[in-house]
């Protein structure tokens, strides 16, 4: 019921949240093409719309967010996590194999496939239990 958002980018936006386990800012619809896209032919139309016009729209329920559980699941399973590549979700199994246990996104710093702010995108997302 947005203004500038059909069906296709709806579905596009249910898609990715299930993808992602949810969001935990509005900024991260910014990842979504057709999010991009139907800001941009907005801002066409209307000189005054911002992508903020657009994300004020949303309200987000963090505690809602399904995590990664990083010491039982397989390369396959943490590569589709769209913030984690095949390198970065192999370097993880890699890690958890040599140390057993993964305690913490500290841990994670040791792994040169990881920058800072991957590591600080993904946080939301990591749950580091047994």
């Amino acid at each position: 019921m947005i203004r500038g958002i059909g069906s296709y980018t709806a579905r596009e936006i249910v898609r990715y949240r299930a993808q992602l386990g949810g969001f935990v800012s509005t900024e991260q619809l910014l990842d979504i093409q057709a999010v991009r896209r139907a800001i941009a032919y907005r801002q066409e139309t209307d000189s005054t719309y911002t992508r903020d016009s657009l994300l004020c729209h949303f309200v987000l329920d963090s505690v809602a967010v399904k995590t990664l559980h990083v010491n039982k699941l397989r390369v396959d399973q943490l590569q589709r996590h769209p913030y984690l590549r095949f390198a970065q979700a192999k370097a993880l199994y890699e890690l958890r194999r040599r140390r057993i246990h993964i305690d913490s996104a500290e841990e994670l710093r040791q792994l040169d496939c990881f920058t800072p702010s991957d590591i600080q995108r993904l946080l939301p997302y990591l749950s580091f239990e047994q």
